[in-house]
């Protein structure tokens, strides 16, 4: 049997200091990892913790996609790639992050304490070179599902087409025990996986089934067309035999959500097609009875458009029915808060109740809620000022009907992952959530916030201690200039560098943004971009982008390199030296 490689971080040797200040305790621990030396161990750990909130950030060797809003329009999008980072919380009241690094195909996991104190870690292998969802079961087993895209050709003639997606299951020491193979004709409705994830992928457990739910693209219709739509299925977790179920299916599938009920989901679609061009909730058992389904009101638009001007932000159980919170606007720039209601049965839904009236440039961005117990559900989302300013993030208790039971609550600074949801740690009475980290794209911070923080009059602020770098309140740009050219602190110059073209196989897409990060990894300078603020003169022509910039720098050595993002990844990638055209893969400059 495969065995992951684990790394024990109570065998490492660590220089630590801990600052202990009024608001909280600090903690900043360099890590060095006896062993093999692999770069993908965690090498730094900083913590910190108060009475309402912690923090523990990691540093890896690997680079993270984007998995929050930097651009403070990423809300407004159609649909969000995969998040990079995951969380769980064990019964135990334990924490489990993965990390995926697509870059090397590899799957990380951090177990962290109740205290977020990392214990150790865990990598295994993609199964196929796309990664979906992990999650874990009451007896430490780790799930992970995998995927690859198909041939692209007509439904007819997919049938041959080999297996395409796997879950993998592994034990709590790290050996593969079983593995669950899947062909993309295997689907009732014959409609097939072409391309896996496209957009989403969610798996939880409930009882002794697993669900796996995705979107996917379809492959050919007769007439050459494809389309997309949500996509999936159920196992005995232990046997990993299949369950037969009717799933329900949302066309036009642009965000899922799966909540675990008695034996059986909840599974929430937001469609730009069937059933409903709507907020869709199926319920689903496993003893494979029609799956109830239900619909909320419908989207201004019309089938197909794509755009819905909504955001899902979760669904909870009540004592009679479910609560679920997103937002919605009439125009595609604008959104508020809301709640629907409906009962157990089914039978009927309630109109969507706005929890937020933002008339003017204000917008409601990333919503999250999650049942905290006694009744109480938190919700958590971004506020931003059109058409890109991020303000803050707030908080607010309300009960199973929608009711306010707090006010709302600032936390800023305190930025969402775009995709997961929030984690209730019945153990410690906080949420748990993780991104990657807010300025170094080689590391990930897991935050825990108490979730009745907005009963109290205590005013929120992220750590900022010697040495330590209050995170959250948006992508630090600390700001660049030209090659070998030393400029004056609080001088304002620009950057003028063409590059070649990156639309490549590494770079699908149109490239949207052109970023510098120092040999720390720090992002330290947008060069251009349609989506993220300051917005850069960017011009393309004959394959070839001019970026200028008017900037402020820091006084310091500075060695950069190029990194670029694209219109079909919205994610930082770096440049590799084959993909520029007379530029250094570095920049060295000097700042007085």
């Amino acid at each position: 049997m495969n065995r992951a490689k684990f790394t024990t971080l109570a065998a490492t040797l660590a220089l630590a200091i801990t600052l202990t200040t009024s608001c909280g305790e600090y903690s900043l621990t360099n890590n060095f990892t006896s062993g093999d030396g692999d770069d993908d161990s965690a090498q730094e750990l900083r913590t910190y913790r108060s009475d309402h909130f912690s923090q523990t950030t990691i540093k890896v060797g690997y680079y993270i996609n984007n998995s929050w809003d930097r651009s403070g329009k990423q809300y407004l999008v159609k649909w969000f790639n995969l998040k990079s980072v995951s969380t769980f919380v064990n019964e135990d009241g334990t924490v489990t992050v993965c990390v995926h690094d697509d870059d090397a195909k590899i799957a990380h996991v951090y177990e962290f304490s109740t205290t977020l104190e990392l214990q150790r870690e865990f990598s295994i292998p993609y199964e196929f070179n796309m990664f979906g969802e992990f999650t874990k079961d009451s007896e430490g087993n780790y799930y992970f599902f995998f995927a690859k895209e198909a041939s692209d050709v007509y439904k007819k003639d997919a049938y041959n087409e080999p297996e395409n997606m796997a879950l993998v299951k592994y034990d709590r020491n790290g050996s593969k025990i079983k593995t669950y193979k899947r062909n993309p004709m295997n689907d009732s409705r014959k409609s097939g996986v072409h391309v896996p994830f496209r957009v989403g992928c969610r798996i939880e457990i409930s009882g002794s089934m697993i669900a796996v739910y995705f979107a996917r693209a379809q492959f050919r219709d007769e007439d050459g067309g494809k389309h997309q739509a949500s996509f999936g299925f159920i196992l005995n977790k232990d046997t990993f035999e299949e369950i037969p179920a009717q799933i329900p299916i949302g066309a036009h599938s642009f965000e899922q959500f799966i909540l675990p009920i008695d034996n059986g989901f909840m599974i929430v679609n937001k469609a730009d097609g069937l059933p409903k061009r709507a907020f869709n909730f199926g319920r689903l058992y496993g003893d494979n009875s029609r799956s109830m389904v239900l619909s909320s009101f419908m989207f201004a638009g019309n089938y197909g458009d794509n755009t819905t001007n909504a955001q899902t932000g979760g669904v909870a159980k009540t004592a009679g029915g479910y609560i679920f919170c997103g937002t919605y606007g009439e125009s595609p720039n604008k959104r508020n808060l809301l709640i629907l209601t409906f009962d157990d049965a089914m039978t009927a839904i309630s109109s969507p109740r706005y929890l937020t009236n933002y008339t003017d440039e204000h917008s409601i961005g990333n919503p999250k809620i999650v049942g905290i117990g006694s009744g109480e559900y938190l919700l958590l989302w971004e506020l931003f000022k059109l058409p890109s300013e991020y303000i803050s993030t707030q908080m607010q208790i309300i009960d199973g009907a929608g009711n306010p039971l707090s006010p709302v609550k600032d936390v800023p600074g305190l930025r969402l992952n775009i995709d997961d949801v929030l984690r209730y740690n019945k153990q410690t009475g906080r949420v748990y959530w993780t991104i990657d980290d807010l300025d170094i794209l080689t590391s990930f911070t897991v935050y825990a916030l108490d979730a009745r923080f907005a009963y109290s009059n205590d005013e929120f602020s992220l750590p900022d201690a010697p040495g330590v770098k209050g995170g959250g309140y948006g992508l630090s740009l600390r700001r660049f200039t030209s090659d070998k050219t030393e400029v004056t602190h609080n001088q304002e110059f620009t950057v003028d560098h063409t590059l070649a073209d990156l639309s490549s196989t590494s770079f699908p897409g149109a490239l949207s943004g052109v970023a510098l990060m120092d040999d720390s990894n720090n992002i330290v300078g947008i060069l251009g971009t349609s989506n993220i603020d300051p917005v850069a003169d960017l011009n393309r022509s004959n394959k070839k982008i001019k970026c200028k910039v008017p900037v402020t720098v820091e006084p310091g050595q500075y060695k950069l390199r190029i990194i670029v993002k694209t219109s079909g990844n919205d994610e930082w990638r770096i440049v590799t030296t084959a993909a520029l055209s007379g530029i250094p893969t570095f920049i060295d400059f000097t700042v007085k």
